[in-house]
């Protein structure tokens, strides 16, 4: 064997070698662009369910919010006369005790799963002693009249959904950059 061919013989190898070589690198380059970029393309989908859950969730909660606010404010009557002041409000409150649980515990029924468990458990209360202000009331020949304790159970009541409305503003508030 000549020089000549030994030398032939190693520039083909040689290149058959960087060929290979190019050929290996630029599949795995390939390869791993591929990787990351479905990498990539899975955690996006996953921030975008993840985002759009959120906002669901957050929807829901403002709804339920709205509608927490509506039903305390529908559960003032309305003036009954000039000098109406808050014990009177409450007396009104009281005789409705039993339309106020059972709209407290549908409202609980639509909306429980968004509310937060400490606001939940308030709703809940107040519902509780909706029910038990039920019981409060004594007869005055044919008529059912609010005694006193029905009266403070009322405002004891209104007082505690006025907190839940608090709390869950301030709990939707928190989802919203610079809201106060």
């Amino acid at each position: 064997m000549s020089l000549d061919s030994i030398l032939w013989g190693l520039s083909v190898a040689g290149f058959g070698y960087l060929g290979t070589y190019f050929l290996v690198k630029t599949l795995v380059k390939s390869g791993i662009e591929k990787a990351i970029e479905l990498n990539f393309n899975k955690r996006l989908e996953s921030e975008k369910t993840s985002l759009k859950k959120s906002e669901v969730y957050f929807t829901l909660q403002l709804e339920a919010l709205s509608q927490l606010h509506t039903l305390v404010r529908k559960m003032l009557p309305g003036r009954s006369h000039p000098d109406m002041d808050w014990e009177d409000a409450c007396e009104g409150i009281a005789q409705r005790f039993s339309k106020h649980e059972d709209a407290l515990v549908e409202f609980l029924c639509r909306h429980e799963a968004v509310l937060p468990k400490a606001i939940a458990r308030e709703i809940q209360g107040a519902a509780s002693l909706a029910g038990d202000g039920t019981f409060q009331f004594s007869w005055n020949g044919k008529d059912a009249e609010p005694t006193y304790e029905a009266i403070k159970t009322a405002g004891e009541m209104y007082s505690q959904l006025e907190e839940a409305i608090k709390h869950l503003q301030a709990y939707v508030n928190s989802q919203v950059h610079g809201a106060e």
